[in-house]
């Protein structure tokens, strides 16, 4: 078997970045608002995608050192070559602790929290289009309680340009 073989064999439509917060990955939350968002609900069961979870994820692309934005744009990278993806999702989060951690940053609001991270997912697509030219980058933002994803609002789409706080995503 060729390599071009092993890859469409193996391959995924999407990497998905995002932090490592339990109210993310708790009963599979967010593989399921992957499956409504991607999948119209039709679940094609595990691996459609790549997970990748790293504290704060666009807040370490973004705002962290150099050395810590290439950890994360190596293990990209790793699965881009390994799994050709077509697009990478970036998930922030309200009551994000990488963010409440960071003393340079105090939220207002709600609003200047999500403002934000939107700052962030687009600082993070500039960065990852750099990288990655040939995928298509979405953002979005994840409203959350105490325990689990409340639903996802799509904020960004790097093939048009296009950012939203409004757009929604169901769960």
């Amino acid at each position: 078997m060729t390599d071009l073989q092993n890859r469409i064999i193996h391959g995924c439509q999407l990497t998905v970045l995002t932090c490592i917060d339990f109210r993310l990955h708790g009963a599979w939350d967010l593989h399921k608002c992957m499956v409504d968002e991607f999948r119209q609900g039709k679940d094609p069961g595990y691996g459609f995608y790549d997970p990748l979870t790293l504290p704060g994820a666009c807040h370490r692309l973004v705002r962290q050192t150099l050395t810590r934005k290439m950890i994360v744009i190596e293990d990209l990278g790793a699965s881009v070559s390994m799994h050709s993806p077509e697009t990478i999702v970036l998930i922030q989060h309200e009551q994000c602790g990488g963010y409440a951690a960071d003393q340079n940053i105090q939220f207002e609001s709600t609003a200047h929290e999500r403002r934000v991270l939107l700052e962030d997912i687009v600082a993070s697509a500039r960065i990852l289009r750099g990288h990655f030219p040939q995928l298509t980058v979405l953002g979005f933002i994840a409203r959350v309680d105490d325990k689990r994803i409340l639903g996802m609002d799509r904020v960004f789409d790097s093939s048009n340009q296009h950012v939203t706080d409004q757009a929604q995503a169901s769960v």
